[in-house]
C-alpha cells in the first residue's frame, strides 16, 4: 500500500520535566524486514513511561502500548497481513500515528474488542499473565498481589482468580475495596504489605512497590514459594530478614522485566489470549480516562497524578 503522506504526528520529549512532551511532525517510520507498519488507533499509558519521559533529553520518541491496523505487513512475510486489527508494544515510539513494530510482538484482536480496550493489554496484561505463571498451577494456592489497583494489579486479580487461586491483595485506600473484590480479591488488606502476613503465608506474591513492601513479602512465603518483583515505585532500598527467607525452604525472588521476557519468548500468543478473554467477557479492562491525541499532555498529567486505579487511554482515530 502506498501512503498518501510520508509524515505523521508523533509525541516527542522536550527535555523539560514540567512539560515533558510535545506533538511533532515527523517522518513515518520505515519498517525493517521483520516489522509491520501499524496505523495506531489507541495507546494506553504506563507508569514506567512517565518516569522515563521526564528523564530523557529533547526530541526522543516515547511509548510502549498500542492498538491499530496493519498498514503494511512485514516484508519478510511473517506476522499479520495488511488490514488486520492488532495489539502490540515496542521499546519506544508507540505514541504516534504510525509505529513500526516487530511482527512477533503483534497479536490479532477479535472484532468485538475495541482498540481502546485492546491498547490496555500489552504491558499491564502480559506482566500480570507472565508473573502469575511463575507460580505454576495456581489452583488451590494462595496468591498475594501488591498492590491490587493499577493496570497490572487489576488484571492479576482477575487472572489469578480465574486460575483457581485464593487471592489476597493489598491496597492503600479502603475506598478501593469494592473495586478489587469485584476483580477477584477474596481478602483485602488496607495498609502496609506486612499486614497481609500476620496470619497467613503465600505460594506466590506479585510485588511492585519495592522498599519495605518487598522486604515484608520475602518473609511471607510458603515452602517453595516465589516473590516476583516487577516494579520499584517506592524508589526505596529493600532490606529483608535473610534468616526467615532462607529457613522457608526453596523460597525464590524473581526479577521480572517485561522487555527481557519478551526477548526470550514472543508475546503474540499472550496478547491474543488476553484479547480473547476480553472478547468472551472473562477479563475486564479498567479504563478510567480517555482523551484525544491533541490532549496528550493532559493525559500524561492525569496518569502522573496516580489518583486513578485503572488505565488512561489516548485515542488517535
Amino acid at each position: 500500500m502506498t501512503l498518501k503522506t510520508q509524515t505523521m504526528r508523533a509525541i516527542r520529549t522536550t527535555g523539560n520535566p514540567d512539560a515533558p512532551i510535545a506533538i511533532a511532525e515527523t517522518a513515518i517510520p520505515a519498517a525493517q524486514a521483520d516489522q509491520a507498519l501499524v496505523r495506531v488507533h489507541a495507546v494506553s499509558l504506563n507508569a514506567g513511561e512517565l518516569r522515563r519521559v521526564r528523564k530523557q533529553g529533547a526530541g526522543q520518541p516515547i511509548g510502549w502500548d498500542f492498538a491499530g491496523t496493519v498498514e503494511r505487513a512485514a516484508p519478510s512475510g511473517i506476522g499479520p497481513h495488511e488490514g488486520t486489527r492488532v495489539v502490540g508494544f515496542v521499546g519506544s515510539g508507540a505514541w504516534a500515528e504510525y509505529v513500526a513494530a516487530p511482527a512477533r510482538q503483534l497479536g490479532v484482536i477479535p472484532e468485538t474488542v475495541s482498540f481502546h480496550n485492546a491498547s490496555t493489554l500489552p504491558v499491564a496484561g502480559i506482566t500480570a499473565l507472565r508473573t502469575l505463571r511463575r507460580g505454576g498451577n495456581l489452583r488451590g494456592k494462595s496468591v498475594l498481589v501488591v498492590p491490587g489497583t493499577g493496570g497490572v494489579g487489576l488484571f492479576a486479580l482477575q487472572l489469578a482468580k480465574r486460575a483457581g487461586a485464593n487471592v489476597t491483595t493489598v491496597i492503600r485506600s479502603a475506598d478501593n475495596t469494592l473495586l478489587v473484590r469485584k476483580h477477584g480479591a477474596a481478602t483485602v488488606v488496607v495498609g502496609p504489605t506486612a499486614d497481609a502476613g500476620r496470619d497467613r503465608k503465600y505460594n506466590l506474591i506479585l510485588e511492585s512497590l519495592g522498599g519495605d513492601s518487598l522486604g515484608a513479602a520475602m518473609a511471607m512465603l510458603e515452602v517453595d514459594g516465589t516473590v516476583v518483583s516487577f516494579g520499584q515505585t517506592s524508589g526505596a532500598s529493600t532490606t529483608f530478614a535473610t534468616d526467615i527467607f532462607y529457613a522457608t525452604g526453596g523460597a525464590t525472588l524473581y526479577g521480572f522485566i517485561l522487555f527481557h521476557e519478551a526477548e526470550k519468548e514472543p508475546v503474540a500468543r499472550d496478547l491474543e489470549q488476553l484479547a480473547q478473554l476480553v472478547a468472551t467477557g472473562e477479563l475486564a479492562t479498567s479504563i478510567d480516562a480517555t482523551l484525544p491525541f491533541e490532549q496528550f499532555g493532559a493525559a500524561v498529567e492525569v496518569r502522573a497524578e496516580r489518583k486513578l486505579c485503572g488505565k488512561v487511554v489516548v485515542a488517535l482515530q
